[in-house]
């Protein structure tokens, strides 16, 4: 495992322990999409390989998955960021297309631009969940509980 991929499964995990413990249904619902979809790409790339040419198709199907999914929690959601999430997905999903449209796209520079991504989606799942907890204070201190 490359150090790159050991900072992505940290910073992985970490959101999603930080949502599942802090965050409220928004938050865990997108960290578990976004854990989900790194796994299932795990599990691509075991199963098709790591050839880029046979990976494109796939990885395009999984990464559509995770659009649909995040389309679906921004439309349940009374909150601004998953809008964000499901915007970031969506440029993933816009890589892949590019990949099939310019094929002679070098391999490296397609996998860098297709898991760039993610990070930003972190971002703001986090952002989520301090928005979230500052929201819980002031309603908490509003209605005369101490937090």
């Amino acid at each position: 495992m490359s150090l790159l991929q050991l900072f992505f499964w940290v910073v992985c995990l970490t959101c999603f322990a930080v949502a599942i413990r802090h965050g409220e249904r928004d938050e865990r619902a997108a960290s578990t999409i976004i854990l989900a979809g790194s796994l299932g790409t795990v599990a691509l790339a075991a199963v098709v390989g790591r050839d880029a040419e046979r990976m494109a198709g796939w990885l395009l199907l999984a990464d559509i998955f995770v659009l649909v999914a995040f389309v679906r929690l921004s439309f349940s959601s009374r909150k601004y960021w998953p809008i964000w999430v499901g915007s970031l997905q969506l440029v993933t999903v816009a890589i892949h297309f590019l990949k099939l449209i310019l094929p002679n796209v070098v391999p490296k520079a397609y996998f860098i631009l297709q898991g760039f991504w993610v990070y930003p989606m972190f971002f703001a799942v986090m952002a989520g969940v301090y928005g979230s907890r500052i929201a819980k204070k002031r309603l908490g201190k509003l209605s005369g509980r101490t937090t």
